[in-house]
């Protein structure tokens, strides 16, 4: 008997899935035929005037006088104003870096390389200003 009632709730369940993938949905926009990740032009991915937003942060080797080990895996950029930026990091609850100028360089982790496994064309986000303030990777709330 539950075999049976598990049979029909699965055949139903496959008719349901089968109907909405077949029926034509016109607001979804053109469907992507090429791969064309290497001439791609992106709008910006961050809000300038925005006061803050998540990422990772790769800040090892910035300077002689600072700290090496220094990466951020959930970091809040935050926008301090007049080309000012700091970095929180909310794993170990610290200020990881701050610096002046540029924000930050415009790179990301490779989500284009699933079709090629072995070319991930990887690069990771740096600071493109000069850092001011740099902390190791310490707990900031010891």
């Amino acid at each position: 008997m539950i075999s049976n009632l598990f049979i029909i709730i699965y055949v139903i369940g496959a008719f349901i899935v089968i109907s909405c993938s077949v029926s034509e949905k016109t607001d979804r926009g053109p469907l992507i035929t090429t791969n064309n990740f290497d001439s791609l032009s992106f709008n910006p991915y961050v809000e300038n005037n925005f006061p803050f937003f998540s990422t990772y942060l790769y800040a090892r080797h910035i300077g002689n006088s600072f700290t090496e080990n220094n990466v951020v895996s959930r970091g809040l950029i935050i926008n301090l104003g007049d080309s000012s930026y700091a970095c929180f990091d909310r794993d170990l609850l610290r200020w990881s870096v701050a610096w002046t100028g540029e924000r930050l360089t415009k790179s990301m982790l490779p989500q284009v390389s699933y079709n090629d496994y072995f070319n991930k064309k990887n690069t990771v986000l740096l600071i493109a200003g000069s850092p001011d303030y740099v902390n190791g990777m310490y707990l900031g709330c010891s």
